[in-house]
């Protein structure tokens, strides 16, 4: 007679052969103290004034990885957002998750009577304490905003759930201190269609213009145009819009007739590009300006004094490491300057070119723009080569962009 099936037995046979087929390794249960330790912090949450409802979990630990520990948070409408959210991670960070890679605030917030709701994801390990609070009042401040579907803090990053763009930039731009701190800009995510992969659009005190952003809607609002990704200048960066659609050259037209007045007199010209998803190739611009190549130099009107300051810096840096004020100087592309001098320092009638590169390593960079040197703004890198005429010291900007 055949021995009874082990049925459990076999579902671990089953099991352990599926996960070497696909490839996945079996979850380990976290330790005992790590999922404690967020139950403990869920329980003490719960007690505390605003909150509605915590709960704590524990994910992660595939073949010996990483741990996350997340307390989720359900907070009263009419409760105080700022404290309550607060005191949830003061609460979780003063818990040592040591067995945890990243330990995670997962909050929401439902809607109330002229109040948006409001979802928090905070990583506390990446992030620390000291900006949360800042970012919680700027989110309790939007969400007061008649415009706005939702609200949603992730690691401190505020982003927004409403259209149409103009009318939001307007309610943005009347908040009381918009423009600075956690208000730096806004994030406005573009609700889906049909054809849509949906989108965003940063806003700041001082862009995009209401016209570039009532193009945006308009375009927004086409269902050849599936995608919108519009980022706010940064440091180095000027502001783009990046576009997919299945008609580059509609969107193009477009872009390029806005009379983005604000952009022209008192910050960087927005960049665009506007391609097909099944397209590598783009149609890359400037907002208001005529399409000119693939690849585009900046605006002449921008570039031309900042170049000049460039090339002053080059001259200055010659005549201070090189003991010369005869520099010849070019623009390349309209995007940066290149500067150069001869040393006349060679007297052997009989070197030629290849013995001196030889001797004196052709092409060595002397110095290069880095942490430890950030030098001029207008110096990027510095060459020395050896020639039969002398020593030709090369030095560049960094282009414009």
């Amino acid at each position: 007679m055949a021995p009874p099936r082990r049925p459990l037995a076999l579902l671990s046979v089953i099991a352990a052969l599926a996960s070497l087929l696909t490839g996945c390794a079996p979850r380990t249960e976290p330790p005992s103290e790590l999922a404690e330790a967020a139950a403990r912090v869920a329980r003490e949450v719960r007690g505390q004034p605003g909150v509605e409802s915590a709960r704590s979990s524990v994910t992660g630990g595939y073949s010996g990885g990483a741990w996350t520990v997340a307390i989720h948070v359900r907070l009263r409408t009419a409760g105080d957002l700022t404290t309550a959210a607060a005191t949830a991670a003061a609460t979780l960070d003063a818990t040592p998750f040591t067995a945890a890679e990243d330990v995670i605030l997962e909050a929401v917030v439902p809607e109330g009577r002229g109040l948006a709701p409001v979802t928090i994801s905070d990583a506390r390990s990446q992030r620390g304490t000291a900006r949360l609070p800042a970012a919680l009042e700027a989110a309790d401040a939007l969400r007061r905003m008649p415009v706005a579907e939702r609200v949603d803090i992730k690691s401190e990053v505020l982003s927004v759930g409403s259209a149409p763009l103009v009318s939001t930039a307007e309610a943005l731009r009347g908040i009381p201190g918009f423009g600075t701190g956690q208000l730096t800009r806004v994030t406005v995510e573009l609700p889906p269609h049909a054809t849509s992969r949906s989108g965003s659009v940063e806003i700041a005190a001082d862009g995009p213009s209401l016209e570039l952003l009532g193009a945006l809607d308009q375009l927004a609002a086409q269902p050849q145009v599936s995608r919108i990704v519009h980022t706010e200048q940064r440091t180095d960066e000027r502001p783009r819009v990046d576009i997919e659609t299945s008609d580059p050259e509609s969107v193009a037209r477009l872009l390029t007739s806005v009379t983005d007045v604000a952009d022209r007199l008192a910050r960087p010209r927005t960049a665009f590009s506007a391609r097909a998803a099944d397209s590598a190739s783009a149609l890359n611009g400037f907002v208001g300006l005529p399409l000119a190549g693939e690849d585009p130099p900046p605006p002449a009107d921008e570039a031309g004094p900042i170049l000049a300051t460039y090339e002053a810096e080059l001259r200055t840096f010659l005549q201070q490491t090189a003991d010369s004020d005869a520099a010849a100087c070019t623009i390349a592309d309209g995007r940066g300057v290149q500067c150069e001098v001869i040393l006349p320092l060679w007297h052997d009638p009989d070197m030629t070119e290849e013995s001196v590169e030889a001797r004196y390593a052709a092409g060595t960079e002397l110095w290069g723009r880095g942490p430890d040197f950030p030098g001029p703004a207008g110096v990027h890198s510095a060459r020395i080569r050896g020639t039969t005429d002398g020593i030709r010291v090369t030095v560049e900007s960094p282009p414009v962009r």
